[in-house]
């Protein structure tokens, strides 16, 4: 097979897909009208009485109280963790309602409803270690922030 012979059916097999991809859009736009209309509401709810509710299914799922013992609060031979109180550690807990807020004006959503936030603040309030210096921030400032925490520091232990 020459060159020749080679551009020749490359001319061909472009010109069949040129043909082919022409017939796909004008079918397209030739039912364009079609696709855009709404289907008719009982067709909608005769689809969807049809069909049936989801099963949900709960064997074989662990309990968070399980995993929580097994994984957080035991190391590996078994014991329960010794956690070491940290020196000059700060937490700062938030209301659920300023993070939501603060959450709004931010570029990027850190919790995409508020039932994350009430349950990320449920888990941060009840579940986690009262280790170091807690301040909640919600109504202060970011140099109010600073100041309490130099403040705490700056207090004899």
């Amino acid at each position: 097979m020459n060159i020749s012979q080679i551009k020749v059916i490359s001319w061909a097999v472009a010109a069949l897909l040129t043909l082919g991809l022409s017939a796909y859009v004008w079918s397209f736009v030739s039912t364009l009208e079609k696709r855009r209309a709404l289907p008719e509401a009982d067709v909608v709810r005769k689809h969807l009485s049809a069909v049936e509710p989801v099963a949900v299914k709960n064997d074989g799922q662990v309990k968070y109280e399980d995993v929580r013992r097994l994984f957080h609060d035991l190391n590996w031979t078994g014991a329960i963790k010794v956690v070491a109180k940290p020196e000059n550690q700060v937490q700062a807990p938030l209301v659920p309602e300023v993070v939501a807020v603060r959450d709004l004006s931010r570029r990027k959503m850190g919790y995409p409803s508020d039932a994350d936030v009430h349950a990320f603040d449920r888990v941060l309030r009840l579940e986690t270690p009262r280790i170091g210096y807690w301040l909640d921030s919600s109504d202060l400032t970011v140099a109010e922030t600073v100041e309490a925490i130099l403040r705490q520091l700056a207090q004899p232990k």
